[in-house]
């Protein structure tokens, strides 16, 4: 096996068999930066101001190495370049903006197109990536150039024969409403082909003023479908540099307002210029993740380039891939706890993630009622639908086998529910059976179990706004140490929620699962055990 493609499995396991469910469900897009771009010898927007200060027609140096901004330094060059050549353009005749502006906009391209190197589109890695931009609802190129427009009508000629179906859409105009049976390359920042004959965008987002209006304009709610789009789908960031304030802004905005969900950003490792330590890494990730909700890889050419073979092999290919390398091509995650931890409403945020919801069924009618103030009829009546509900979960959650999968509850919590210490072990064969009840039924499903815990107060706050004077601080109290002694303490990881709100719960859910070491209980062993007496709950 290539070796790099060994380490992006090592290093980013879950990364990896997340953005691969992503890309089977048609929910990951791509967004592309200058960095893709510069194969191609197409300048980032730093060299692109300077080629521009350079070029005779403005003669702008001094202004290139002013302190200014780089936005400020464009909307400087511009008006300097429109003083230059304000003699030669009658002031007075229709479109005189219109054609100085045009000009402008041709100098741009001249620079931009200068010293490109491109003869037969080759690309070190982003023909990887094209099956993704087919079937992705959307690809956002931060970049003025068209050289994914290019590959795509290249590769779609290759398959077709001919250049006659244009299966990409390529846009500068925010919109959901977009063909679903085209791929559809959006520039938010304009746009800028080739072939300027091809058609250039109605504006561009280079100079201070129009950086401005763009981020007024997002304000405004103009960028609310690219709001929705950062929001609905998986972003992956290639060759993006996140210096753009307005992309910051944006990304910030998201992650506030939705935190659970999560983007996947690489950080190219450049083989001449890296010397991050293991703990400056970490120290990004850790930052990124806190303030953009972004996944961060550290990743070379090589890297993007077997990262993209990954994301686009077949399903059986891709799970003994992993399997070869000692890694599970899916991962459990069982969130259990008390009522009242905010277990459920933690894993509304986070459907991001494949999410198995705490009932397959409809529920039952006493399922809020205190198991108190149940009669002996109603609690088997109960149990008996309880138990039946976690052996038909256990078969869903084993059909999923190539994701990261979020279980409300473990199959072991109804034992905690028990009448008394004495049944405890009766409720357990209950389930032993149920879960057992043919041969062809699966064994339970291994998954790291992740207990949320409150203080009594806090469950006692939370339970009454649902259900007023149902529980009582004893009950809660001793649901809460139910839930301890369920499992052994090393077995499992404790989350503790009393002065945590609900984002913040959910936040520490994605960072355990992304940053935390996967430790799946053997949860047949569990149940034998207190089938058998050798564990048992003080209830």
């Amino acid at each position: 096996m290539n070796k790099t493609f060994k380490e992006i499995l090592c290093n980013y396991h879950k990364p990896v068999v997340h953005m691969y469910q992503k890309n089977q469900d048609n929910e990951l897009m791509l967004c592309l930066g200058a960095g893709a771009s510069r194969h191609w010898k197409i300048p980032n927007w730093n060299e692109l101001i300077k080629r521009i200060s350079n070029n005779k027609e403005v003669d702008g140096q001094t202004i290139f190495k002013s302190n200014l901004s780089l936005t400020s330094k464009v909307q400087a060059l511009f008006e300097h370049y429109k003083n230059k050549h304000s003699s030669s353009l009658d002031r007075t005749v229709p479109f005189y903006e219109d054609a100085m502006r045009m000009d402008w906009i041709k100098l741009i391209h001249t620079e931009l197109y200068k010293s490109k190197s491109i003869k037969n589109l080759k690309h070190p890695y982003l023909y990887e990536y094209l099956n993704i931009i087919r079937k992705s609802p959307i690809t956002i190129n931060y970049n003025f150039d068209n050289f994914i427009e290019q590959i795509l009508r290249k590769e779609n000629k290759n398959i077709s024969g001919s250049y006659t179906s244009k299966e990409f859409v390529s846009t500068d105009k925010p919109s959901v409403n977009f063909k679903l049976n085209k791929s559809v390359i959006y520039h938010p920042n304009g746009y800028l082909p080739e072939k300027i004959e091809e058609g250039i965008s109605d504006h561009f987002v280079f100079s201070e003023k129009s950086f401005q209006d763009q981020l007024l304009e997002s304000i405004m709610g103009h960028y609310s479908p690219l709001m929705y789009f950062y929001s609905r789908y998986t972003a992956l960031f290639i060759g993006v540099s996140l210096e753009d304030q307005n992309l910051r802004h944006m990304l910030r905005q998201t992650a506030v307002i939705n935190p659970g969900h999560y983007h996947y950003y690489i950080f190219y490792k450049d083989p001449k210029n890296f010397n991050l330590s293991v703990k400056d890494m970490k120290a990004i990730q850790e930052s990124y993740f806190d303030t953009f909700n972004l996944i961060v890889l550290f990743l070379d050419n090589d890297g993007i380039k077997q990262l993209g073979e990954c994301l686009n092999m077949d399903k059986s290919a891709f799970s003994n891939l992993l399997r070869e390398n000692g890694l599970s091509p899916v991962l459990n995650y069982y969130i259990s706890g008390a009522p009242g931890t905010g277990k459920t409403s933690a894993l509304e945020m986070l459907k991001d993630f494949k999410i198995c919801n705490e009932w397959p069924g409809v529920k039952h009618k006493n399922l809020d009622k205190a198991d108190t103030l149940l009669s002996p009829e109603e609690r088997k009546e109960l149990d008996d639908w309880i138990t039946e509900q976690f052996r038909l979960k256990n078969s869903i959650v084993y059909e999923e086998n190539r994701c990261i999968q979020l279980i409300d509850r473990s199959p072991l919590d109804p034992i905690t529910y028990a009448a008394s210490g004495d049944l405890v072990q009766k409720r357990a064969i209950e389930l032993l059976h149920s879960f057992k009840k043919t041969e062809s039924d699966i064994p339970l499903v291994k998954g790291q179990i992740i207990i949320l815990t409150a203080n009594a107060e806090s469950i006692h706050q939370r339970l009454n706004k649902r259900n007023p004077y149902q529980y009582g601080s004893e009950w809660n109290e001793k649901k809460i140490q139910h839930f301890k002694q369920l499992y052994d303490e090393t077995d499992v990881t404790v989350v503790k929620t009393s002065h945590m709100s609900i984002p913040e719960v959910a936040k520490k859910l994605a960072h355990i699962i992304y940053f935390d070491e996967y430790r799946p209980v053997n949860l047949n062993e569990y149940l034998q055990d207190y089938c058998d007496g050798a564990r048992s709950i003080n209830i």
